[in-house]
């Protein structure tokens, strides 16, 4: 009877051995794959700082450089990944002021040109300032330079013995030059400030559009 029960206790051993050899690869396996994902998490963190700091000097760089465009392409992504972080907002603000002030700065100098030009070549005047990018100016400016460029617009018409033109004005300094060369034909844009490429020069217009507009003459 001890006998028996010895080789019952031995297989019970023996088949807790092989139980516990079973699942110690599994154990050993699960450690290792936890230890690798640890240090992979690590590395990529690391990899990520590395260029989160070389995009920010990148963008240091490029706006020291005066190449807005490049600096606030390499700091969109950051900015979106470290949200409220000072160094990328500082940048980013920086970057909108310096903008707005070349923006300005190329106003101002197109409006001194086409008061001084519009007389004798109204065309190339309101051409300059039909260019610029007026989103953003400050108000009087964006003023100044929509009341310039409606008057070398009644300028060019004159001289071109265009009649019936319109101004349309949705918005402070925004607009567009409307002309009809006869009185069976629509109304199409001569030209147009603030208003992106739909209102292109030539581009027939709504009847809409013609009912809100105001003589050219006026202004």
């Amino acid at each position: 009877m001890a006998r028996v029960s010895q080789r019952r206790s031995g297989r019970l051993r023996g088949a807790t051995i092989v139980i516990i050899a079973a699942m110690l690869p599994v154990v050993i396996g699960g450690l290792a794959l936890s230890v690798d994902t640890a240090v992979i998490a690590t590395a990529r963190a690391q990899l990520s700082t590395v260029a989160d700091a070389a995009a920010l000097a990148g963008a240091r760089k490029a706006l020291d450089a005066g190449r807005f465009e490049e600096a606030q392409a390499l700091l969109g992504p950051l900015a979106k990944e470290h949200p409220g972080n000072a160094q990328i907002t500082s940048l980013q603000t920086i970057i909108a002021r310096l903008r707005a002030s070349v923006k300005a700065t190329a106003a101002e100098d197109a409006l001194w040109a086409a008061r001084r030009d519009y007389r004798h070549d109204p065309a190339a005047a309101v051409a300059r300032l039909a260019a610029l990018d007026v989103d953003g100016l400050p108000e009087p400016l964006a003023r100044q330079v929509f009341g310039q460029w409606a008057r070398a617009c009644r300028r060019r018409c004159e001289r071109d013995g265009t009649g019936d033109a319109l101004r349309y004005a949705p918005r402070v300094g925004r607009g567009a030059v409307l002309i009809r060369r006869t009185p069976d034909e629509p109304y199409v844009v001569l030209s147009a400030i603030g208003m992106g490429d739909v209102w292109a020069a030539g581009t027939v217009v709504s009847e809409r559009t013609v009912r809100c507009a105001r003589p050219l003459s006026n202004c």
